[in-house]
């Protein structure tokens, strides 16, 4: 239900409007209900109800056209106003129903305290066990909500006592979420939801554009809980948590779904994560790519590999890629049980190799140093002539030449 406007006083559109446009600019908007509310277009047969979420200034922001009536366009200087519509009937007619039938809920509880053997007769005369009556007017009555007797009646009070750890126990769903409120005010257990344009006091979710709203709020005092979800325009979600610890609301979680989220804190995994990939497919490169944080994005990629387009995959290489730019894509593959880099060139290194066949020392490595042919030796106290050495021959330890 939405409150009311004494004298359902008018303003008037600025400008023409189409039947589609959500924002409607008139000549005073202090004169509506403030916030979220209704008003109508025009008058007698041809008005048009609308719905809008919020006021900026002297617009009415993310309405609802045609909320009751047909949306169609109007010229400026067209009436608005806050009159008595059909959805504010609609809604007096539905709440006294819902009145009506908790009255008789609480009447049927009522009348199942007391044993049908105990009834009053037509003349108002209540039968209390087997052989003593007493009128109805004089029946023991209770107003605990825990009594188990079948010799009295359950007072006014104690029914409404009852009903009322019902409804605290269940809620009502999708309750009204107020437009200006402060998430730390929310502590009364239930279901709520609305329509947002901006952000509010001490909601996790800063953004701005209209967006809808669900709040869960469950449990009571230092145990209760709070589950925030939001969903935009084009169906993208986010959720958050939070509990009150001691009195006071601590700090927002975001849910961690597969879909995305944001991990504030660290996290531990205690089994393999599988990353998507194109292994066996036609494609030259299989790959899955972890984006880490820094100053620029970096990305590094790990890949099966092919040793020709079209053939089977390599089981026991795997390329491990660094990339921050088109220039900057340094690789190191992983196979067997050597490791190798790419050089600029597009061939490969091993740095097993480099570390067989590269010395370094004091002293000549002539008659000292046993190497395969091609090996390269430099040596820390030599001169001119006499600081690097190449094996020329033989696999002992003579045929270094110096260079």
């Amino acid at each position: 239900m939405y409150a009311a406007v004494v004298n359902s006083p008018k303003t008037e559109l600025t400008e023409l409007i189409t039947d589609t446009q959500t924002d409607i600019a008139v000549t005073d908007a202090s004169v509506l209900l403030q916030g979220e509310g209704i008003a109508v277009i025009g008058n007698g047969d041809a008005a048009e109800t609308i719905n809008y979420t919020s006021i900026d200034s002297n617009t009415l922001k993310g309405c609802v056209r045609g909320f009751e009536g047909t949306a169609r366009a109007w010229i400026a200087g067209t009436r608005v106003a806050r009159n008595f519509t059909a959805y504010d009937h609609n809604s007096f007619k539905a709440n006294i129903e819902e009145l009506e039938t908790e009255l008789a809920n609480a009447a049927a509880v009522a009348d199942a305290a007391i044993p049908s053997s105990e009834k009053g007769a037509a003349n108002g005369v209540a039968t209390l066990g087997t052989d003593k009556k007493v009128p109805a007017a004089q029946l023991p009555i209770s107003t605990a909500t825990n009594n188990t007797s079948t010799t009295q009646v359950a007072s006014a009070s104690a029914v409404k006592a009852a009903n009322d750890l019902a409804a605290a126990a269940f809620p009502k769903k999708y309750q009204d979420l107020p437009q200006d409120v402060d998430m730390n005010s929310m502590t009364t257990p239930g279901n709520y939801q609305g329509v947002w344009p901006s952000p509010r006091i001490n909601e996790p979710f800063q953004n701005t554009g209209a967006r809808r709203v669900e709040l869960i709020v469950f449990g009571v005092g230092s145990l209760a809980f709070q589950r925030l979800t939001y969903i935009d325009g084009a169906g993208t979600g986010k959720s958050f948590w939070r509990e009150n610890g001691s009195g006071s609301w601590r700090g927002w979680n975001e849910v961690f779904t597969t879909s995305g989220g944001t991990i504030n804190g660290s996290f531990t995994v205690n089994s393999p994560i599988t990353l998507p990939g194109a292994a066996n497919s036609a494609q030259d490169i299989s790959a899955s790519t972890i984006y880490v944080g820094g100053g620029n994005v970096v990305k590094l990629i790990t890949k099966a590999v092919r040793t020709a387009v079209g053939t089977n995959w390599e089981s026991t290489a795997i390329d491990l890629q660094r990339v921050t730019d088109s220039t900057d894509q340094a690789v190191l593959r992983f196979q067997g049980d050597d490791v190798l880099f790419r050089n600029a060139d597009g061939t490969w290194t091993s740095l097993r190799s480099l570390k067989a066949n590269s010395f370094s020392g004091n002293g000549s490595p002539e008659g000292a140093l046993p190497a395969p042919v091609g090996s390269l030796y430099r040596r820390w106290d030599g001169g001119t002539g006499s600081t690097l050495y190449v094996k020329e021959s033989g696999s002992g330890n003579t045929g270094w030449r110096a260079i």
